[in-house]
C-alpha cells in the first residue's frame, strides 16, 4: 500500500524526512486498532516502509508517496489483464518462494517484485508473452490497450518449466532478467550500461523502470546458493510430478482461508483509509481469494493450482480529509 498527500500528476514529492514523519504518525494510529501487527519497522530504510499484519492472515506493506512502487503496480497489473494464467503463476511462485525461505529482502532473499519479474520474463522468453513498453507506463494515465496471449500450456506445466529455465537454461551471472526488453540478452550489451554490478556473477534482474537498479542488491551472497538450490530441487520434483511438502502444506492451508482472504483485506485496506488523514488517490493491495487442487494430466501426485488475484478490485481510494 502506498499512500499520497497531493495530487499524483501535479503534486510536489514529498522529501524522504517528511515521508518518515507521516508514516510515524501513522503506525501507532493503526496499532491502536488492535488488529494491526508490526512485523518490521523499516521506516529508516532507502524507500520509508512499515511491514504489518492484518489479523495475522494479510501481509501489508505500507509506504508513503512512492510513485515508483505505483508505476510498477500499473506495469504489472497490465501483464497481469493478458491472461489469467499470468498472475496465477506470481502467485504459485511467491508462495513456494515464502515456503522454501528465499523470499523477503529484509532477510537478504530476494524480493518478491523480483520473484515477479522472473516469472515474466520467463514467460517472454519461452513462451511469447507479449513485451509491454515500459514508456508508455511512466505516467499515471491509462497504460496501453491490454495484449492478447493464449496460454498455451496448464499451470502445472507453466510451473514445472519455470523451474527448469531458471535451473537449467537462464545463464546466472551473464544473462540479465529484464521484462523490458523481453528477451534474452548478455549483461554486456549496451541496453544494460547503467545496470550496477553486471559483471559480477550474480543474479541479474533489471527494475524495468529505474535502470539503473539491479535487484541482486538486496540478495546475499549465502541466500542466492540457497536459491539456485531450491530452484534446482524444485526442476527435480517437477519432473516427478510432486511440489516440496512446504508449498503442498501451504496449499492445503489456503483452502479455507480462501473464503476469507477477499474480505479480510478490504478490512485491511479500510482500516489503513481511515487512519491516513491527508492522503487522495490511491494505493493497492494483493491477496489470493481462491486456491483449489486437482491432478496433472501427466502425473496424478502434481499439484494443479489456480489462483484469482484480486490487485486492483483491492485498490484503496483514500479521500482528502479535513487537515
Amino acid at each position: 500500500v502506498t499512500c499520497f498527500k497531493d495530487d499524483l500528476e501535479h503534486g510536489t514529492p514529498l522529501d524522504r524526512q517528511s515521508v518518515q514523519t507521516i508514516i510515524s504518525k501513522l503506525l501507532p494510529l493503526l496499532l491502536q486498532r488492535g488488529d494491526f501487527r508490526l512485523v518490521c519497522d523499516l521506516s529508516s530504510a532507502r524507500v520509508p516502509l512499515l511491514k504489518l499484519k492484518f489479523e495475522e492472515r494479510i501481509e501489508v506493506d505500507l509506504t508513503c508517496d512512492n510513485r515508483s512502487a505505483l508505476l510498477n503496480s500499473q506495469l504489472l497489473k497490465a501483464y497481469g489483464d493478458i491472461h489469467p494464467a499470468v498472475r496465477d503463476l506470481v502467485l504459485l511462485v511467491k508462495l513456494w518462494a515464502k515456503e522454501e525461505g528465499v523470499c523477503g529482502a529484509s532477510l537478504g532473499n530476494l524480493s518478491s517484485y523480483g520473484l515477479t519479474l522472473m516469472v515474466i520474463y520467463f514467460l517472454q522468453v519461452q513462451l511469447k508473452l507479449p513485451c509491454l513498453p515500459t514508456s508508455a507506463f511512466e505516467t499515471l494515465g491509462p497504460g496501453p490497450a491490454a495484449a492478447h496471449w493464449p496460454c498455451p500450456l496448464p499451470m502445472t506445466t507453466l510451473f514445472s518449466q519455470f523451474f527448469n529455465f531458471f535451473a537449467y537454461e537462464f545463464m546466472w551471472g551473464t544473462e540479465v532478467a529484464s521484462i523490458r526488453l523481453g528477451r534474452r540478452a548478455n549483461a554486456h550489451v549496451q541496453e544494460f550500461r547503467k545496470l550496477p554490478g553486471r559483471n559480477l556473477q550474480r543474479l541479474h534482474i533489471e527494475d524495468p523502470f529505474l535502470l539503473e537498479r539491479n535487484l541482486n542488491c538486496v540478495l546475499g551472497e549465502r541466500q542466492e546458493k540457497q536459491l539456485r538450490f531450491q530452484l534446482i530441487d524444485g526442476a527435480q520434483l517437477a519432473k516427478l510430478g510432486q511440489v516440496s511438502a512446504g508449498l503442498q502444506l501451504r496449499l492445503s492451508s489456503l483452502r479455507p482461508a480462501a473464503e476469507t482472504g477477499y474480505s479480510s483485506t478490504l478490512e485491511a485496506a479500510d482500516a489503513i483509509n481511515d487512519a491516513y488523514a491527508a492522503a487522495s488517490s490511491a494505493a493497492s493491495l494483493s491477496w489470493a481469494a481462491q486456491a483449489a487442487r486437482a491432478a496433472s494430466d501427466e502425473a496424478q501426485a502434481a499439484l494443479a493450482v489456480r489462483h484469482m488475484h484480486r490487485e486492483h478490485r483491492l485498490r484503496l481510494r483514500l479521500h482528502q480529509l479535513v487537515q
